[in-house]
C-alpha cells in the first residue's frame, strides 16, 4: 500500500495547531524512474479502489486544499458533489476576491447549470489524495512512493487527474501503467480540464489574476 508519513504528535490550542510529522529522507533523483513511476501507479489506483462506507461522495469533515476551506458534506451525486461542494466555493470566493470579474461570473453561472451533463458517466466514490501534484510526491530512501500534504475526500477517481495532469503532470508511463491496472471511464481526457478548473479557481483565489485566463479559457470550452 500507499506510503504516509506517521504522526508523531498533534496539539492545539484556541489561536493555534501543531501537526508533527514524521521525517522522510528523500532517495537521490536516479531513482526516479520509470520503476518508480510503475509502483506508484500501481499504489494510486489500489489507493482509489478503497470507497465509502455508505457509497457516498464526502468526507466526514471539512479539509483544507492548500489554506482554502474545502466542504465535504456527503452526496449520493457526483456531479452534484462537484458542483456544490467544489465548483459553488471557489466561484463564490472569486466572486468576493474579483467583484468586477463579470466575464468569469458570468461563464460560472453558465457552466454550473452543465455540470450535471457535463458529468454524465459512471461515477464511483474513491479514496482520493486530492491535491495531488508531484511536489507531493516523494520517492523515500528506499525508492517507494510516500504522499503528503493530502486533501482527502471520496470522490470520483477522475478528479485526482485534475491536479496530476495540471502542472506538467508526471511522465507517460506513470499514466499507461495505471490505465493498464485500472482504466479510466471512456471520455475521461474531455473531461480532465473540469477537474482542473476547480484548482485553478483555488490557484486564482490564493495567488491572484495570472490564473484568470487558464480558468476563463476551461470554462468558456464547457459553458456552452
Amino acid at each position: 500500500s500507499i506510503q504516509t508519513p506517521g504522526v508523531l504528535a498533534v496539539a492545539a490550542s484556541a489561536d493555534a495547531a501543531v501537526l508533527m510529522l514524521q521525517w522522510v529522507e528523500p532517495a537521490t533523483d536516479e531513482r526516479l524512474g520509470n520503476a518508480f513511476y510503475e509502483s506508484f501507479a500501481r499504489q494510486l489506483a489500489e489507493l482509489h479502489r478503497a470507497t465509502s462506507p455508505k457509497g457516498q461522495f464526502g468526507w466526514p469533515e471539512g479539509t483544507f486544499c492548500g489554506v482554502t476551506p474545502q466542504a465535504n458534506g456527503w452526496m449520493k451525486s457526483w456531479p452534484a458533489f462537484y458542483r456544490d461542494r467544489r465548483l459553488v466555493p471557489q466561484l463564490e470566493l472569486a466572486r468576493q476576491n474579483f467583484p468586477h470579474a463579470d466575464l468569469l461570473h458570468e461563464l460560472g453561472g453558465r457552466l454550473l447549470i452543465r455540470v450535471a451533463s457535463l458529468l454524465d458517466y459512471p461515477a464511483r466514490p474513491s479514496l482520493i489524495h486530492g491535491d495531488l501534484w508531484s511536489g507531493n510526491v516523494l520517492c523515500d530512501r528506499s525508492g517507494r512512493p510516500v504522499l503528503i500534504d493530502p486533501a482527502s475526500s471520496f470522490s470520483d477517481r477522475e478528479a485526482e487527474f485534475g491536479m496530476l495532469t495540471l502542472f506538467g503532470g508526471l511522465p507517460p508511463r506513470f499514466y499507461e501503467v495505471y490505465q493498464e491496472v485500472w482504466p479510466l471511464a471512456d471520455g475521461w481526457r474531455e473531461r480532465v480540464d473540469l477537474y482542473q478548473l476547480y484548482h485553478l479557481l483555488n490557484h486564482l483565489n490564493l495567488f491572484g489574476e495570472s490564473y484568470l485566463g487558464r480558468c476563463l479559457a476551461i470554462m468558456k470550452r464547457y459553458a456552452g
